[in-house]
């Protein structure tokens, strides 16, 4: 919330009971994340972070028990061991007429589609690789993609690798 002095201290103002409803995949909605420190190497990246998961990282960080919730330190593991430094992998999803961008780590991947990017932590799954938050997925076997992105399903889609991009099955 941003709100003037005056209209803070004043006694007869009227506050908002809460500040929530914005969708957290909404890229204005981003903020910036920054981490140095003994635990981060030297340009580091990745795609995304969800919010959620912070609490979980500066738990991991200054060594003691989180609290329960719905986040994880998960998503910043491959950063602890990091040499070379983690460098996204870039994909694009090809559904029909409409394409996601795909930014990946292998714990984390950020789905772009229009306006939004997801931030999706790695689920297991038998098969491929699946990554899933808040009723969004994103499942890659090889030259194959499914995503579920506002409730819509998209089956049968193709990775179109970046150049020089490893394979993506397992």
């Amino acid at each position: 919330m941003i709100s003037s002095r005056d209209r803070y201290e004043d006694p007869d103002r009227e506050l908002p009971a809460g500040m929530h409803g914005w969708d957290p995949a909404w890229r204005p909605m981003h903020g910036l994340f920054l981490a140095h420190g003994p635990r981060f190497e030297a340009g580091d990246r990745l795609p995304a972070v969800r919010a959620v998961d912070l609490h979980a990282l500066m738990a991991e960080l200054l060594g003691i028990a989180p609290a329960r919730t719905d986040g994880s330190a998960v998503p910043f593991a491959g950063l602890w061991t990091s040499i070379p430094p983690v460098r996204p992998e870039s994909l694009t999803i090809l559904c029909g007429d409409e394409s996601f961008g795909v930014r990946i780590v292998p714990e984390l991947a950020a789905l772009t589609h229009g306006e939004s990017t997801h931030a999706l932590p790695r689920a297991a799954t038998d098969r491929g690789r699946l990554y899933r938050s808040n009723g969004v997925e994103l499942w890659l076997e090889e030259d194959r993609a499914r995503t579920v992105v506002d409730g819509r399903a998209r089956k049968d889609c193709l990775v179109s690798e970046a150049e020089g991009v490893a394979g993506i099955s397992g």
